[in-house]
Formats: structure tokens, C-alpha cells, sequence
């Protein structure tokens, strides 16, 4: 059975390394028929400890219609003295249904991670 210094060294590990997240809001929407359907926000966010590589990503947002959306950032070089966050908000009209919108950071042409979300419209 591992240690409980392990356990926590694990726990620990896990909570600082970055990665992606996503959270919708609100989390089921009702549409409303004067605009087709209803405003979802979709905010992705990094969280943990920021790497070098994980500094200053692109993020590319694919959405449930086949349309791309791309935000870059013109950064400093690289701060490692100062602890940064990233985080991107986009707001859309989805009819009724349930949606997958993907996310993916980017850095020089290289995938650093993905993540989905799912957008539920009610109505």
C-alpha cells in the first residue's frame, strides 16, 4: 500500500502540472426563439504550474458548425520568475441540441493539448 507522503507527492504533482480546462455556462441552456437558440459561453483556461512550453500558447477552437476560431498573443519572451495564467472566453448563439467544441493549445506548430466541451441547448 503506498505511503500517505507518496500519495500526497502524487496529489501534489498532479495540482501543479498545467493543463487545459473548460467550463461552459451556463452549464444547460435555454433557447430562445426571438435569436434561434441560446448564448453559451465557452472559457478554456490553463491551470497548475506554467512551463515554457505551456507559455503563451495559441489556442485553436473548433466548433460544432466546422468554423475555426484562432487567438495569439504578441508575449513577452519567457518570465520564469513570474507565475502567468491564460484564459480565453468565447461566447455563441447554439440551437437546440447538444454540441462538442473543441479546444486545442499550440506552440511553434506543435499541439500541447486538447480538451471538449460540451454545450447543452434545451427548448
Amino acid at each position: 500500500m503506498p505511503s500517505l507522503a507518496l500519495l500526497l507527492w502524487v496529489l501534489f504533482t498532479l495540482e501543479s502540472e498545467p493543463r487545459l480546462v473548460v467550463n461552459v455556462t451556463p452549464k444547460i441552456a435555454l433557447a430562445q426563439a426571438s435569436v434561434g437558440g441560446a448564448p453559451v459561453t465557452v472559457r478554456f483556461a490553463i491551470k497548475g504550474d506554467v512551463t515554457e512550453e505551456w507559455y503563451c500558447p495559441r489556442i485553436d477552437v473548433e466548433w460544432p458548425d466546422s468554423t475555426n476560431t484562432m487567438r495569439e498573443a504578441d508575449c513577452e519572451p519567457w518570465p520564469d520568475h513570474i507565475h502567468t495564467s491564460s484564459v480565453w472566453s468565447f461566447t455563441r448563439t447554439f440551437p437546440s441540441g447538444e454540441w462538442k467544441v473543441r479546444g486545442c493549445l499550440s506552440k511553434a506548430d506543435r499541439k500541447i493539448a486538447c480538451t471538449d466541451a460540451v454545450v447543452r441547448v434545451v427548448g
